[in-house]
């Protein structure tokens, strides 16, 4: 699975990877390995995590949007700590404010790549 970096040309300049463990008050540790724009959320690029997702994502511009749902960065962001049965349990009952496209490929178990394209709901 690939992405290709097709935005502003400032974001050239100014992106960066980060390498997170995320600690939950549970004693659970999540990690993830994700490019981020900056001053955005990490999960609107590309990135994968510790449970064996691989994700890349694709900004989608709606004319109508949805201001009382979550907001597609949030969403997005959530794929990073995510298994592939999770994420797609979460964008079937999550409603977005916005749109976006979710590639989801999973190295574990049955290898399945699949797309998710999310609109206001």
């Amino acid at each position: 699975m690939g992405h290709n970096e097709d935005g502003s040309p400032i974001d050239l300049s100014t992106g960066y990877l980060v390498k997170a463990q995320v600690m939950e008050e549970s004693g659970s540790v999540e990690n993830f390995f994700a490019y981020c724009y900056a001053g955005q959320l990490c999960g609107n690029a590309f990135g994968y995590n510790g449970k064996g997702v691989v994700t890349t994502v694709n900004a989608v511009f709606p004319k109508n949007l949805n201001t009382s749902a979550i907001a597609s960065n949030f969403l997005a962001r959530s794929t990073l700590t995510s298994s592939y049965e999770e994420i797609q349990k979460t964008l079937q009952e999550v409603p977005c404010s916005s749109g976006f496209s979710l590639n989801v490929g999973n190295a574990m178990g049955n290898m399945t790549i699949a797309n998710f394209e999310v609109a206001p709901s």
